[in-house]
């Protein structure tokens, strides 16, 4: 179901934005894997305060952010947040350059207004 329904959106080159628990994972990873050129968002980052109850920053989840941020780096990551700080208090080891790339840069080069 996941492939017919997709394909449309992966050849018109659009931006997939997942917002979905763990269930989806395999299905989604196998079809991105046949369409590698696909730009996808994945939502939320799962929802922090899904699990971490310690806000505003949820600091209780940076080792589930230091594993995406590892996985992605700072020039695949889109984060916004009504949250001011949150960024900077998840990334304190990066550069402010690269966390001006998450809160914002990023997002206006995926989105081709620069």
């Amino acid at each position: 179901m996941l492939s017919n329904n997709c394909f449309l959106l992966f050849t018109l080159g659009l931006i997939i934005e997942l917002h979905m628990d763990s269930t989806y994972a395999h299905p989604v990873a196998n079809m991105l894997r046949q369409y590698p050129e696909s730009t996808v968002v994945v939502d939320h980052l799962a929802g922090l305060n899904h699990f971490a109850r310690d806000e505003p920053h949820y600091l209780s989840a940076r080792p589930f952010t230091r594993r995406v941020i590892a996985e992605f780096g700072p020039d695949q990551l889109v984060w916004g947040s009504s949250t001011p700080g949150i960024v900077d208090a998840h990334m304190p080891e990066f550069s402010e350059q690269d966390r001006m790339k998450v809160k914002g840069g990023n997002l206006v080069r995926l989105l081709g207004f620069e």
